[in-house]
């Protein structure tokens, strides 16, 4: 599903009926995240992307959702990193500003949001990355600091800024990618291992700075067995199709066996 629906009421009123059908208190379903990536026009039915609108939409969720299971909580739609500002997309940070301004404060209980680290380490400051072109630019690009996996602090002053700081940010999709066959990514490619070792100091940057405003963490993703290495996807996978472990799967599993990882 690529649109929210003409009258917002009929996913309101699936909203209602699956919190009330899978309730939190029956320790059914926990969360409920209110759509993806609304900040791209490919994901919000091809029109414009609109604060305002999705914020109604928002309200409209979270109330039907409360109103069924009030202790599910209710994740605003994670956007996606970018530096495009146009009738296809806006800029993640851009876009929360606009939430806030329009009055999304009271309708979500966690931010969720995106992290790919591009080229970058995962602890490597975003205003470095952003003054190095080595990680902070791509063909015919500006450079900018959603190009590191720190950005989500940007996200998280933004919030405070807002008197919200105490909500939490939940990680949905973040990764590295290793794909040298797509322009739009293997610019910014990195090798497995890199991958691997970048995905265990990001679990371990987040638990040592990021505590108590950081939650849950998804690191992208499960290859699917269908996919192809002419599927970006698959380079973004932490193991391979015929379920075979690369190096990142490997060192996110030691790591919790040797609690190197939280």
């Amino acid at each position: 599903m690529d649109s929210p629906p003409d009258n917002y009421q009929d996913y309101w009123d699936f909203i209602r009926a699956f919190a009330g059908h899978f309730k939190k208190k029956d320790a059914r379903v926990d969360a409920i995240q209110i759509w993806n990536e609304p900040n791209i026009n490919r994901e919000w039915g091809m029109r414009p992307p609109n604060p305002a609108e999705y914020t109604t939409f928002l309200q409209g969720s979270y109330a039907a959702a409360k109103d069924a299971s009030s202790e599910v909580t209710i994740l605003a739609g994670a956007m996606t990193p970018t530096g495009t500002s146009d009738a296809t997309s806006m800029p993640d940070d851009d876009f929360l500003r606009g939430m806030y301004q329009a009055g999304a404060a009271p309708y979500f209980d966690v931010l969720s949001a995106h992290a790919p680290g591009y080229k970058a380490p995962p602890d490597m400051d975003p205003a470095q990355v952003a003054e190095d072109p080595n990680y902070g630019g791509c063909p015919g690009c500006t450079n900018h600091r959603f190009f590191a996996f720190r950005h989500v602090e940007d996200l998280h002053a933004i919030m405070d800024q807002n008197g919200d700081g105490a909500k939490q940010i939940w990680v949905t999709e973040f990764g590295w990618t290793s794909d040298p066959v797509h322009p739009d990514y293997s610019w910014f490619k990195v090798t497995e291992q890199e991958k691997a070792d970048y995905l265990v100091g990001a679990y371990q940057w987040a638990h040592q700075h990021w505590a108590p405003w950081i939650g849950v963490m998804t690191a992208w993703t499960l290859a699917a067995p269908y996919w192809t290495q002419d599927n970006e996807q698959y380079w973004w996978a932490i193991d391979n199709p015929d379920l075979s472990p690369r190096p990142a799967y490997t060192a996110l599993q030691q790591g919790r066996a040797t609690g190197a990882l939280p």
